[in-house]
């Protein structure tokens, strides 16, 4: 079915310099084409069934917030905040103003930006399997496929920056290991920490791989790299003027606001290993594909990046890789899919076999996966969603317009309310991030108390709009009551099977 590629022979990377009939060009075309149309016929079925363009998750609204800001020159609703304070992905930012400029409905433009994506990711996948030597056929299956591995078509759905993550990093790995198109990888490897900070590690190993070639020319390697300086750049001046900062403040105003960075060692290894559980049996038994990556370069670069992110997150956040239903670790999925696929290539027959194996059990991880993503997709987007638009729309029409509340759930209500908020999370709201940096992380979380005090006195919201499930675990309203403040309950969003969907409004007072 697959053999080994030959440098010399047609393929994505390499096609014929003789010219083709045009049978064989449209042949050539004709997956390219059915994918296109797979992709859009999930995205439509999705946004039919949904009612609309929806999204699971409050982080998605913070990016449509971001364009409107953009859009307006300055934020009504985080007074003085850029646009790039709580942006992740300044590319996926930058995309979307794109498609918001053509595309009058600001979801149905980032949804199209996810099916874009998407299609992207596949192309990615297919152009990979082509050139590893599998039939055109095999190869747009496999692509196709691939959105089902983990459970991974949920996560392109989502209006997160998840998608594209995973398309860079396919396209990374695709271009590495064909040894052709440098400048476009190394474009790619200085885009990439602007769609996921994470991507950098990658990128960087991408580019250390190139420039460690012996088989590549100086030239080569100075264009690539040239390439690479230059696509990067404007993210980071943007950053820069934006943040004050080359990299987004997300991850960290999270890491201050949870404090898990300071806990032990012990509690932290706890934490992180309720996500890495989750990865192993959503990518279990392909996983060991991953130690039969042709040429050691690649294999070093694939374990290299996965060891370095986990790393990081151990160090700094390790609950937060399983929020949102574990979309962080959704970056490991193109890895393991790239090792499949190169594995494959150019295992011999014992290997095959095996591989053959770990694909036919990987049906049953992948039903589970995808089993368990969909319910949580669903499950949030019917209702957890109706219950934010639900508290928003209420506080819109029963709270005074440009009051000041404060919030920690910051996206849906910047993006469809008309108040002047206070995140004390500090995604949005620089002021409460050095807060946080001050006293709740130092002190592994035991003066979040104090932090939420001194942010209420610092900027007097009238109202407060929570989660029950955080106030209570957080005792936001205590913690301001006992600092002087009167807490009166006003709304409660329609009950959910669990607090954690449930919306409260409080008003809020000095004594």
């Amino acid at each position: 079915m697959a053999t080994a590629p030959d440098s010399t022979a047609e393929s994505a990377f390499n096609p014929p310099r003789d010219s083709a009939s045009h049978a064989d060009r449209s042949a050539r075309y004709l997956p390219i084409l059915a994918a296109a149309v797979v992709v859009a016929l999930i995205f439509v079925l999705d946004y039919l069934l949904s009612g609309g363009a929806k999204f699971p998750n409050d982080d998605a609204y913070i990016a449509l917030h971001n364009a409107q800001v953009l859009w307006a020159g300055r934020d009504s609703a985080y007074l003085g905040t850029p646009a790039l304070i709580g942006a992740t992905s300044g590319a996926q930012l930058a995309l979307l103003m794109f498609f918001e400029s053509f595309i009058p409905s600001a979801p149905v433009a980032l949804l199209a930006l996810c099916g874009v994506a998407t299609f992207i990711y596949v192309l990615g996948v297919y152009f990979l399997s082509l050139n590893s030597g599998f039939s055109r056929v095999v190869a747009i299956a496999v692509a196709l496929a691939s959105l089902l591995f983990a459970g991974c078509l949920f996560q392109f759905l989502n209006g997160l920056d998840t998608g594209m993550a995973m398309a860079a990093v396919i396209w990374c790995l695709a271009l590495l290991s064909s040894k052709r198109y440098r400048p476009a990888l190394g474009a790619l490897c200085g885009v990439m920490p602007f769609v996921r900070p994470e991507l950098a590690a990658l990128g960087a190993g991408a580019m250390l791989v190139t420039v460690c070639d012996a088989k590549i020319s100086r030239r080569e390697k100075a264009v690539s790299v040239a390439w690479a300086a230059a696509a990067a750049t404007p993210f980071l001046v943007w950053c820069w003027i934006d943040t004050g900062g080359v990299i987004p403040t997300t991850i960290g105003a999270k890491a201050y606001f949870f404090a898990e960075g300071s806990l032990p060692l012990s509690e932290r290894l706890n934490l992180l290993s309720g996500g890495v559980g989750m990865g192993l049996a959503y990518g279990f038994p392909l996983i060991f594909c991953l130690a039969m990556v042709r040429g050691l370069p690649l294999k070093l670069l694939c374990f290299g990046f996965i060891l370095i992110v986990l790393f990081a997150y151990l160090q700094r956040f390790p609950g937060g890789w399983e929020a949102n239903s574990g979309r962080y670790f959704f970056i490991f999925a193109p890895v393991v899919v790239f090792s499949v696929i190169d594995s494959y290539a150019a295992a011999d027959a014992p290997r095959r076999r095996f591989i053959r194996s770990c694909l036919i059990a990987a049906i049953a991880t992948t039903g589970y996966a995808s089993y368990k993503q969909f319910r949580s997709y669903h499950y949030y987007l019917t209702v957890f969603r109706p219950a934010v638009v639900e508290t928003v729309q209420w506080a819109d029409k029963h709270l005074p317009a440009g009051a000041t509340v404060m919030v920690h759930d910051a996206g849906y209500i910047g993006y469809a309310g008309d108040f002047h908020l206070v995140d004390f999370t500090g995604l949005k709201t620089p002021w409460c991030l050095a807060i946080n940096r001050r006293l709740t992380y130092p002190s592994g979380g035991a003066m979040l108390p104090q932090a939420i005090r001194a942010i209420a006195n610092q900027f007097h919201p009238q109202y407060l709009v929570t989660v029950k499930v955080w106030n209570d675990k957080l005792h936001i309203v205590d913690s301001l009551q006992r600092g002087g403040w009167r807490a009166k309950k006003i709304f409660q969003s329609r009950k959910a099977p669990r607090d954690a969907e449930v919306y409260e409004i409080f008003s809020l007072s000095k004594e």
